[in-house]
């Protein structure tokens, strides 16, 4: 899907808020399923193309920085 990784990130990876609420309504604490998780990103789509080349240019760029386990969706 097209722009979601930063949603699907915060859910997975989120900080602890304290104050958090939806409209002012079930006020609360929220936090992602694993708070101490570290999550890397790498945009490789540009509007709606995703070129192979860009892809597999991004699995070079995470092994260089270091980055050794991939899951994509």
């Amino acid at each position: 899907m097209v722009g979601h990784g930063t949603h699907t990130a915060s859910t997975a990876a989120a900080n602890q808020v304290n104050t958090a609420s939806f409209s002012g309504l079930a006020q609360g604490a929220a936090r992602g399923g694993v708070p101490s998780a570290m999550v890397a990103f790498s945009k490789v789509c540009h509007a709606s193309e995703c070129e192979d080349a860009d892809i597999l240019a991004a699995f070079d760029y995470a092994i260089v920085d270091g980055l050794t386990s991939f899951q994509f969706h």
